[in-house]
């Protein structure tokens, strides 16, 4: 089986995004994913972990669908 360089570098790219340490590094990095084709979104969530899963999954939704990421759509949300 081989690997798909494209979703190798979605995957780099979230993982940059998901460790930025500032709103500033996040714009600089959704920008610099945007002029690569990679359309990216990013929410900020808090609190405990475990219950706030539920939370996170529906503020990612939002952000991607808002972001143009996703459709809105069953299936490209995840139900």
């Amino acid at each position: 089986m081989s690997s798909n360089p494209a979703s190798k570098r979605v995957a780099a790219a979230a993982l940059r995004l998901a460790m930025s340490e500032s709103r500033e590094e996040e714009h600089q990095l959704r920008r610099h994913f945007g002029e690569e084709g990679i359309r990216t979104a990013a929410v900020d969530y808090g609190g405990e972990f475990v219950s706030a899963v539920k939370k996170i999954i529906e503020r990612a939704v939002v952000a991607a669908k808002r972001e143009g990421v996703i459709r809105d759509s069953h299936p490209e949300e995840g139900r």
